[in-house]
């Protein structure tokens, strides 16, 4: 354990399951799992949500083709190509889950580098992970899945 962490602070842990999926067929195409970080904006808002100054829950996915690497100042994804609601659930006992499977129209075709969980589905509204990553293609016959896991940990 560090010298400035203590067996009773905790540590939000954001994995990422990111799957290009045939529409067809149910193939799987592409898949990247990944861990990335909470921003500072995120980290603020769960303070806010935990002690009720804030009732704007995280409940939204948006993904990009935005490809600067993300940092914990990061307010927004860098080039949003669409955000959606989420299911969300606490798939295990202090972890939060959202998933979302996006579909593309006839004439969509995108290659996404972004993603990140919002408390809106606005311009403005807080980010509280970004996640950048390999392009992964997607158009009207392929869907993308993503789902996102946010595990609350004590500290090692």
């Amino acid at each position: 354990m560090s010298k400035d962490k203590k067996p009773h602070d905790l540590d939000l842990k954001v994995n990422i399951n990111i799957k290009a999926i045939d529409n067809v067929t149910g193939k799987v195409k592409d898949e990247v799992d990944i861990h990335n970080i909470v921003t500072t904006a995120g980290k603020s808002r769960i303070a806010q949500l935990i002690n009720g100054v804030s009732t704007n829950f995280f409940e939204y996915i948006g993904i990009g083709t935005g490809t600067t690497s993300a940092v914990v100042g990061d307010t927004d994804l860098e080039a949003e190509t669409t955000r959606a609601l989420a299911t969300t659930d606490e798939s295990v006992s202090g972890t939060a889950r959202w998933v979302k499977v996006f579909t593309f129209s006839s004439g969509e075709s995108y290659a996404i580098t972004e993603t990140g969980i919002f408390d809106g589905s606005a311009s403005g509204a807080t980010l509280m992970n970004r996640s950048v990553f390999s392009a992964i293609n997607v158009d009207v016959d392929t869907d993308l899945s993503i789902t996102i896991t946010l595990a609350v940990d004590n500290c090692p």
